[in-house]
Order: structure tokens, then C-alpha cells, then sequence
């Protein structure tokens, strides 16, 4: 096991022995094959645009069992990084220059 990242709450986690990525991160673990944590970091950077002065909290939904989760901002910004993070360290991605 390949630990990505590791800032509390996020940790993040390569299994060489499954070539999966686990993802820990309030109380909730996820493994997922490199193609869906991409897709993952896809969702994450556009629920991130919805950000705005005055967000507090945002909403992730999960697909397994129609999970939905309430997040603090600092925790989400903590979860984006680490997500972009592990991408950038494992897979060599180029994050996309925001405006």
C-alpha cells in the first residue's frame, strides 16, 4: 500500500495488490479503480466552481446506496486537494489552470 496523501481528515491510499485507490475521508471509505477516482476528481472540481463567499457546507452525493454527505468547506477544499494531489504523484496528470 502507497499512501498518496494524508492531511486529517483525507487520507489517501494506492493498493498495488488491486490497483485500486482507497479514500478515507468523514467517516466514509471508498475504493475505486484509477479511471473512476478521476472521475471523481471531475466531480469534485465542479461542485467546487458552486463555491462562493458565503458557502459553509457542501453536499456530496454519492452513488453507493444513494449516499449523501454534508461536508464542511474547509474539509471539502482539504478533500479536492488530496484528490488532485494523489492524481498529479501516481498518474502524472496536469491539473487545468482556473480562472
Amino acid at each position: 500500500m502507497l499512501q498518496l496523501y494524508n492531511v486529517e481528515p483525507i487520507s489517501i491510499f494506492f493498493l498495488e495488490s488491486d490497483r485500486r485507490i482507497k479514500i478515507e475521508f468523514c467517516n466514509v471509505k471508498m475504493k475505486m479503480n484509477p479511471c473512476q477516482f478521476k472521475l471523481f476528481n471531475r466531480y469534485l472540481n465542479k461542485l467546487q466552481r458552486g463555491i462562493d463567499v458565503k458557502t459553509e457546507f457542501v453536499e456530496l452525493h454519492l452513488v453507493k446506496d444513494s449516499l449523501k454527505i454534508k461536508i464542511v468547506l474547509e474539509d471539502f477544499l482539504q478533500l479536492v486537494n488530496g484528490v488532485e494531489t494523489a492524481l498529479i504523484s501516481k498518474f502524472g496528470h496536469k491539473p487545468k489552470m482556473k480562472n
